[in-house]
């Protein structure tokens, strides 16, 4: 299965690059993008779910990634030119899912510092830290209908620094407020939900209830 990335900038008014990403080993990979950031250098960060063995550096070097389970989360940075400089990958706890691990859409935004923020949903157990450390986290009970919203900041190497989530939510897009250096940047968060949930992923419990059975709008601070 092919998924392509095909940012352009603004300032040439023009097409920059493309590329496509094809599965690699003996079964197919399903692999697709859902959200593109980009920084002060024109550095893309680019946000997706797969399933097998893609390999993500399209030059001549080999970039491989495996999937553990189902719908395993990525993350690819670019150069302004489209040349691989690292990917991070987020798996599911066990190679056996029968649930996805990522579900639904999926946002990445960049602070003024570079670090990286992620925003999405989860169905399942999985490791959100990307690098030799693990940091699982479970859903109440793993269902391809048991939505979880989650949060994840990565410095600008793209290594973990903490996750977050909202039971019972569908997390789907985040923004960053406050972008001057010198400012403390607030975390905003829009999904959907259901019946009751904690929309605080402290401690602390700051519950939210639809006032009907069809669902309401999340927006979390």
């Amino acid at each position: 299965t092919v998924f392509i990335i095909s940012p352009f900038f603004v300032k040439a008014q023009g097409f920059s690059w493309a590329q496509g990403y094809t599965s690699t080993g003996i079964s197919a990979a399903i692999a697709g993008i859902e959200k593109v950031a980009i920084d002060d250098s024109n550095n893309t960060y680019t946000i997706g779910a797969f399933t097998g063995t893609v390999d993500v550096d399209q030059s001549t070097n080999i970039h491989n990634l495996t999937s553990i389970g189902n719908n395993n989360l990525f993350l690819l940075k670019q150069n302004a030119a489209g040349n691989f400089l690292w990917a991070k990958h987020f798996p599911c706890k066990s190679p056996i899912n029968v649930a996805f691990g990522f579900s639904g859409i999926i946002s990445v935004a960049l602070d003024a510092y570079g670090n990286i923020y992620i925003a999405g949903t989860f169905t399942d157990t999985m490791d959100f830290d990307p690098g030799l450390g693990t940091y699982y986290m479970m859903p109440p009970i793993s269902s391809i209908v048991n939505f979880n919203g989650f949060i994840v900041k990565l410095n600008p190497n793209g290594d973990f620094i903490w996750a977050k989530q909202i039971g019972g939510a569908a997390g789907s897009s985040i923004a960053i407020d406050g972008m001057k250096m010198n400012s403390i940047g607030e975390i905003f968060i829009i999904g959907g939900f259901n019946g009751t949930i904690d929309a605080d992923p402290n401690a602390s419990v700051y519950n939210m209830t639809t006032p009907t059975s069809v669902g309401a709008t999340l927006i979390s601070k």
